[in-house]
């Protein structure tokens, strides 16, 4: 009986090694091909093409096997490089924002679990154990504080509990700081080309302003070009409720602007 590494290799299209370097897929139980394993050892072959057995009684027979992983976020990394400098650290209070964190991968799914700890996620210590907390074996840690998750988070569970090991929390928890400081970066370039665009438009504006009512009438198409632009993407209820967003925010982008909430005549 041999007791086998479990080593996983994350390629952002793993089909670029495969062209090059000649490897046999491994086996599930139920005959299957299974979807990340390769063997690069002598491993006997079927028919298929596959590993004439599953990749558990392989293990038992010593053919080590490398699980080849996809992952969709190294598509945005240029090179080692860019690599080492998206593993700097986050800005960890993205994390409060929802639609921020329910495109993180690992975790997106999970905000609600998130906000359930009594503390923050603020180092890849704390982002690891969550990974670990979020796994069946260790739900019941959901609600502790560091500390006490700490205390037995890697123990191992029972062999019908699925737990995650602390390598693998750790790795992929440094995942999800590279796919954070991405999404960051992201976020970043929108809000530096909408302001960008913004003050572009509002020197052409400026440029065209003829008389005390041109500023009426320019507001009042814009208003309406953005209805019609959004008619075609959003219910009505959604362009109520955005518009009120949009009262409710302005001063975050507008410092010094206190809108008032009264009904104002405008120009139909």
């Amino acid at each position: 009986m041999y007791d086998m590494p479990d080593v996983d290799i994350d390629f952002a299209d793993r089909t670029h090694l495969l062209k090059h370097v000649k490897g046999i897929g491994a086996r599930l139980e139920n005959g299957k091909k299974h979807n990340t394993g390769v063997y690069f050892n002598k491993v006997p072959v079927a028919h298929d093409g596959l590993a004439t057995v599953d990749h558990k009684t392989a293990e038992q027979l010593g053919y080590f096997k490398l699980d080849l992983l996809n992952v969709n976020v190294y598509q945005h990394i240029k090179n080692e490089v860019h690599l080492v400098e998206m593993m700097r650290e986050p800005n960890w209070s993205n994390l409060h924002n929802r639609d921020f964190f329910e495109k993180l991968i690992h975790v997106g799914k999970h905000f609600e679990t998130m906000a359930r700890m009594p503390e923050d996620i603020t180092s890849i210590p704390r982002m690891a154990m969550f990974l670990a907390v979020i796994r069946p074996a260790k739900r019941h840690l959901i609600g502790k504080t560091w500390r006490e998750v700490g205390e037995t988070i890697w123990d191992k569970a029972g062999q019908d509990s699925y737990s995650f090991k602390k390598a693998h929390a750790v790795a992929y928890a440094q995942l999800v700081v590279v796919h954070m400081n991405i999404l960051g970066n992201k976020m970043e370039s929108n809000l530096k080309r909408m302001q960008e665009i913004q003050e572009s438009l509002t020197k052409h504006i400026d440029s065209n302003i003829k008389d005390e009512d041109d500023h009426m009438y320019m507001a009042t198409m814009l208003l309406k070009h953005s209805l019609v632009l959004y008619k075609g993407l959003l219910t009505d209820d959604q362009i109520k409720s955005m518009l009120g967003h949009v009262i409710d925010t302005i001063e975050q982008d507008f410092l010094g602007y206190e809108p008032t909430k009264k009904l104002k005549k405008t120009m139909h």
